[in-house]
């Protein structure tokens, strides 16, 4: 609970911080572009979004509502940093759940300090929202397997079988080539009749000689 409440605060942090930040640049070639398709239909929204084969057409979407709304312009990018701040609290949980408790202090002094989130922050475009997606699908990768307990009533059959490791390695195999020899590993039986001289009985060499 206190790392998400860090996480919070460090959000909250990166919010207030670009919004104060948003408006002292003029929107960009790109940022007009958004702003443009915003403007029309409905229907051509998702037909631009196709086409662009980039933006999602929720992003036109929500940037009409915005629009809507009664905002204008720089007051717009109120969607970007509002997407980015989400990001900023899903990658600091993302880290948090990936490295454990200790990445938490790292987390809160470089994430919410990221020159690239401000960037994404500031335009007009599908960049920041992108960034939070891809934070939490990478936190649902989950945790070391050790900080993952299993649901009750569910064994952790892998610890079993780690267990079973050593003495399936110290128990005799009946099919060790070192306990059998070649004629027997590749199950062929040659007749007495093949065997050399030197390797019969000295019983039949009598035999043959009396």
């Amino acid at each position: 609970m206190i790392s998400r409440r860090l996480s919070v605060i460090g959000a909250l942090a990166f919010l207030a911080t670009a919004l104060l930040t948003s408006g002292t640049q003029s929107l960009g070639y790109d940022e007009l572009f958004t702003v443009w398709v915003a403007s029309g239909p409905w229907g051509d929204l998702v037909h631009q979004a196709n086409l662009d084969g980039f933006t999602p057409p929720l992003f036109y979407g929500l940037v009409k509502l915005l629009s809507l709304a009664g905002l204008r312009l720089e007051g717009l990018r109120l969607l970007s940093v509002v997407l980015a701040a989400a990001g900023v609290f899903l990658a600091i949980e993302t880290c948090v759940r990936l490295f454990g408790p200790r990445a938490l202090l790292v987390a809160l002094l470089l994430i919410p300090s990221s020159a690239y989130l401000f960037t994404f922050a500031h335009e007009l475009r599908p960049y920041s929202a992108l960034l939070a997606c891809a934070f939490y699908f990478l936190g649902q990768l989950g945790g070391p397997a050790i900080a993952r307990p299993f649901p009750p009533g569910r064994t952790d059959h892998r610890r079993e079988d780690r267990s079973l490791f050593p003495a399936a390695a110290q128990a005799p195999s009946p099919l060790s080539p070192r306990r059998r020899s070649p004629v027997q590993r590749t199950g062929v039986r040659f007749p007495s009749a093949a065997r050399t001289p030197s390797q019969r009985s000295p019983q039949k060499k009598r035999a043959r000689l009396l």
